[in-house]
């Protein structure tokens, strides 16, 4: 019966795959790949590619990787392929992951209410375009020997009852379009999809209340993020052990991780414990994203188990840090020390740390580009610093109907404070990035079970 149990647990699990399997596997991230992210403001504002950058620093901290945001907020297809040269291919990555869709999809065609011809014949306008620019983009990228992965657009919420400034029902039909093309393109071109829409979707409908992806109904927030990174990753093929922890306490003899000073008698023992990797960190987005597609059960699993102990009650600590309290058959079971505050979800969280000051300076250096990309557009030059500032404000002074001004004087405000200190700003990204690799290394503590 187990078998059986298991033979259709790997059945169901291959015809899931199948149509993905027709497409080819994401491969795996590579030593010192650098891969970059091409896309919209989901992705300009990319939480999730700095959530993917600490999670692999903390899961391969001796294999690092490169991570590129070419995200530019207002982005399509589109303006993508008019950018994708000096955005993307002048940075030089062995691989782009695209996700296009949000601002290609035509929103204003999916007001709430029967649409009549017109508003039909104008969403497929929208479609064809971006099938159109989405394909032109993959083949600038193929024919510049670059590796690419699609990825389905996140969704629009359509689903929450809150209030909100707008409401355009782009996801079903709209944006579940938008995912299709992406896949027909996939298939027609051999390439590997990432599936953000369906599984999103699935969730906003079930889980109204998480607002998954905002107020607005279109930036998720960070838990949708980390949502969307635990999907990267599980496409990528990472694996839920961080690491894992065997000790036979009365034959005195471990399995799994490297450990040290096994010592074991009647009221418990000690040893000391060689992390190959660290945990991701356990925060409150963590377990509420783990409540409805679990991050702990699929990528986060530091296992540690313990046989043979006299029955009763013990205290686990970690380097004198008490843990917990577990009796002998819990620790038999399996504790998870990926969610205790072990040594190492300390040093997880202050790697964590790091990778937000690198995101906070990396956005400055994404907000001085989509200033220079505003003043071009303008005519503008920028070579000099001033006279493109100069290019925006004007611009900004004639933009005050924009419903997107109060964003764009943020761009502008950034680009005025930033665009001087460009080469210091690289300098200091750089910097960062070195450190959290040197943060994520693991480092041995002193596991102790004592009555």
């Amino acid at each position: 019966m187990k078998f059986l149990k298991q033979f259709s647990a790997v059945l169901l699990l291959g015809l899931s795959l199948c149509v993905a399997a027709d497409r080819g596997p994401v491969a795996p991230f590579q030593a010192n790949e650098k891969i970059a992210f091409f896309g919209d403001s989901i992705t300009h504002g990319g939480i999730y590619l700095y959530e993917l950058q600490l999670f692999e620093a903390l899961r391969h901290p001796y294999a690092p990787v490169r991570i590129l945001n070419s995200g530019i907020s207002g982005g399509s297809a589109w303006s993508g392929l008019q950018r994708i040269d000096f955005d993307l291919l002048e940075r030089n990555p062995d691989r782009v992951f695209v996700m296009f869709g949000m601002n290609d999809v035509g929103r204003g065609n999916y007001l709430p209410g029967t649409p009549d011809e017109k508003t039909l014949a104008a969403r497929s306008r929208s479609l064809d375009s971006y099938r159109r620019n989405l394909a032109a983009v993959v083949d600038r990228l193929t024919q510049a020997g670059k590796k690419v992965v699609l990825i389905t657009p996140s969704p629009y919420d359509q689903y929450g009852t809150f209030k909100s400034s707008s409401f355009t029902p782009c996801n079903e039909p709209g944006l579940f379009d938008c995912a299709k093309i992406v896949r027909e393109i996939a298939a027609e071109r051999k390439l590997p999809v990432v599936e953000f829409h369906p599984v999103m979707t699935e969730l906003l409908k079930k889980y109204p209340e998480m607002q998954l992806c905002g107020r607005d109904r279109i930036h998720p927030g960070r838990r949708g993020h980390l949502l969307m990174a635990s999907l990267l990753l599980e496409a990528l093929g990472e694996t839920p052990e961080v690491g894992s922890i065997l000790i036979d306490a009365k034959a005195k003899k471990a399995a799994g991780a490297k450990v040290e000073n096994l010592a074991f008698g009647e009221e418990g023992g000690s040893f000391c414990y060689f992390p190959r990797a660290l945990p991701w960190p356990v925060d409150g987005d963590y377990l509420a994203v783990d409540k409805i597609r679990p991050l702990t059960s699929r990528l986060n699993q530091e296992m540690l188990r313990v046989t043979g102990l006299t029955p009763g009650r013990y205290t686990l600590s970690a380097d004198g840090r008490e843990l917990g309290s577990f009796r002998g058959e819990e620790l038999e079971k399996g504790v998870n020390l990926a969610l205790l505050d072990t040594p190492s979800a300390r040093r997880a969280k202050r790697a964590a740390q790091i990778a937000g000051q690198y995101r906070a300076v990396d956005q400055k250096l994404r907000n001085i580009v989509h200033g220079n990309i505003l003043v071009q557009r303008q005519k503008g030059s920028i070579e000099n610093p001033e006279e493109a500032v100069a290019t925006l404000e004007k611009w900004l002074e004639a933009s005050k109907s924009n419903p997107a001004w109060k964003y764009y004087c943020s761009v502008v405000r950034s680009y005025k404070e930033n665009r001087p200190k460009e080469e210091a700003l690289k300098a200091e990204a750089a910097k960062l990035y070195r450190e959290l690799y040197r943060a994520a290394r693991p480092e041995p503590y002193v596991i102790k079970i004592s009555r």
